[in-house]
Order: C-alpha cells, then sequence, then structure tokens
C-alpha cells in the first residue's frame, strides 16, 4: 500500500510537470481575441456575420482544444510514461507550435476582417492542417531539419512567420497579398540557399496562380516546387506539390490522360512518406474525381469523391471545424 501511495505521488509530480499546456494558446484564442473577432464580424455589415461568428468560434474552440491536447499528450508521453524519447518530444513540441502559429496568423486576421473574409472565414477555418500530424512520430523524425547555422535558422524562421500569414490571407480568399508574400518568401528562400524553404513558398503561391486561372503559370510553379522539394528531401512538400499538379494539368489545363499519368507520381510521393496521409489521400482523390468528372466518367467521379470524404474525415474528423 505505502507503495502504490508513493507510484502515484511519482505519477502526480511528474503529471504536474505537464500543467498548463492551454497556456499555449495565450494571446491566440482568449477572451480578448474572441471579443475582438466577434466585433470585427458584426462591424462588416455582412448579413451573415452572426451565422458565421458561430461557425468559427465553435470551429476554432476546437482547433485550439485539439493542439492543447497535442502539446500536454507530447510532454506527458517524455515526462510522464516515458514512452519517447527527448528529441522526439522537441519534434512534436515543434509541430504544435508551427500549428499555434498558424492559428494566430488566421485569428489575427479575423480581428481585421472585412465582408469578404467573413464570406469565407468559416471555410478558412475547415482548411487548418490536421492536429493529428503532431503525433505521428515517424513523419517528424524523417522531416526535414532545419538549418545548424544560426543567423540562416534565423532567417528561415522569419520567412516562414511570412508563409503562415500568406497562407491565413489565402484561406481568407485574400488571394492577391498570398501571392505577393508567398513569391516574397520564394525568392528570400533562394537567396538564402535553402531549398525546403523555397519549395514550401511555391507550393503556398500555386493555388493563387489556380483561382485566378492563370493554370499554365501554376503548373510551372509547381514543377519547380517539385524540384525544389525533391532536391531537398522535402518529401511531404513534394507530395503536396505532385497531388496538386494533378488537378491543374489534368482538370484546370484539360489534359486528363496526362493527369492521370501524374497521379502515378503523386502515389509514389506519398508512398515514399512510410505512412498512410489522409490529407493527401483526400487531396489527390479529389483531383481524380475531378479529372473523370471532366472526362463524363460520372461512375469513377463519384468512386474518387467517396474516398475523398472519407480520406479527409480520417484526417479532419467527420464533423465540420
Amino acid at each position: 500500500g505505502a507503495g502504490a501511495a508513493v507510484v502515484e505521488r511519482v505519477r502526480a509530480n511528474r503529471s504536474a510537470i505537464c500543467a498548463g499546456s492551454e497556456k499555449i494558446i495565450e494571446g491566440i484564442w482568449g477572451k480578448p481575441e474572441r471579443e475582438s473577432v466577434e466585433a470585427a464580424f458584426r462591424a462588416t455589415g455582412n448579413a451573415r456575420a452572426a451565422e458565421v461568428w458561430s461557425q468559427v468560434e465553435r470551429g476554432v474552440d476546437g482547433y485550439a482544444d485539439a493542439i492543447v491536447l497535442a502539446h500536454k499528450d507530447a510532454c506527458e508521453a517524455t515526462r510522464v510514461r516515458g514512452e519517447q524519447s527527448e528529441e522526439l518530444l522537441d519534434l512534436r513540441m515543434l509541430c504544435v507550435s508551427d500549428l499555434r502559429e498558424r492559428l494566430g496568423a488566421l485569428t489575427a486576421l479575423f480581428a481585421k476582417a472585412d465582408a469578404a473574409v467573413v464570406d469565407k472565414a468559416a471555410e478558412a477555418v475547415s482548411e487548418l492542417p490536421s492536429v493529428k500530424a503532431c503525433a505521428d512520430g515517424d513523419a517528424l523524425k524523417t522531416g526535414v531539419r532545419l538549418p545548424k547555422d544560426e543567423t540562416t535558422r534565423a532567417a528561415v524562421a522569419e520567412i516562414r512567420k511570412k508563409l503562415k500569414d500568406a497562407e491565413a490571407r489565402f484561406l481568407a480568399g485574400k488571394f492577391n497579398d498570398a501571392k505577393r508574400i508567398a513569391l516574397t518568401g520564394a525568392v528570400a528562400a533562394l537567396k538564402l540557399g535553402y531549398r525546403p524553404l523555397e519549395a514550401e513558398a511555391l507550393v503556398l503561391a500555386a493555388p493563387v496562380f489556380s483561382r485566378e486561372g492563370l493554370f499554365k503559370p501554376a503548373e510551372d510553379i509547381l514543377m519547380r516546387a517539385i524540384t525544389a522539394a525533391e532536391a531537398s528531401r522535402h518529401d511531404r512538400v513534394a507530395a503536396r506539390a505532385w497531388a496538386q499538379l494533378v488537378q491543374v494539368v489534368g482538370f484546370d489545363l484539360a489534359r486528363p490522360d496526362e493527369g492521370l499519368k501524374l497521379a502515378k507520381f503523386t502515389e509514389a510521393a506519398i508512398a515514399r512518406l512510410n505512412r498512410r496521409d489522409d490529407e493527401l489521400d483526400a487531396k489527390l482523390a479529389n483531383s481524380l474525381s475531378s479529372i473523370h468528372l471532366g472526362r463524363g466518367d460520372f461512375d469513377k467521379a463519384r468512386e474518387f469523391a467517396e474516398k475523398a470524404v472519407a480520406a479527409a474525415e480520417r484526417a479532419f474528423g467527420a464533423e465540420p471545424r
């Protein structure tokens, strides 16, 4: 009995080390931020402001809670349960911090919303990256590492911060701003000589060109992104670029046969990750659905659309954020 009491006390002390994970979202999504976003939405005069605010509040609440839980679980896996290394703890914490910054960029944009941002706000929240990725130790271990030089690391961090702002603007429908910031980031990464960052910036810029109907430039940018990602072994970004390229070439540029061939390269890029990536599977299946729809093969289009929905639900959950 005494031994059991000691064990429980030790566990309690270790758990206390991981207390306070909720503080990670301070300054991102607390009472002041909620009030600012709600006031900004209502001030736009958008007829749907109240409805959208309710959807956004629910979605951001869920995403913020998931970030907090991911932070706590990462800490407890090392400090309490002793099932993972210090190295993996650091990688998981970096992943959680990255998602926190992405959410922060979006909520900061919401706090300055105009009517157009309100129209896109709920969709923007739903398109935030899955928090589940931060528990994927194998993926995190094989990810691209930062440069050893401190000056270069600081420059990379600054550019990535700007890219998160560009991503938030893209999700909120501010496409011109997103394109400008992403392309500036790509140029800066190129000058820095850090190709993983160049690939990240180009993959972010390409969809803006597609939204504007500039499909050939989007294709060229994606090929550059693939080159940079493959050269630096930034495997997940390479797979993302391949998945986007299938949509651009096969559907947007109406070259379906070529798009279907590119899908094989995308499948190979995803397979190289050595794990199932539901988010990428959903993107690829959605692209294939679009291609078959364009060809008039409605049965195939439906088949891949159902696969896209199933993969998206595995990645993000069945309930909308």
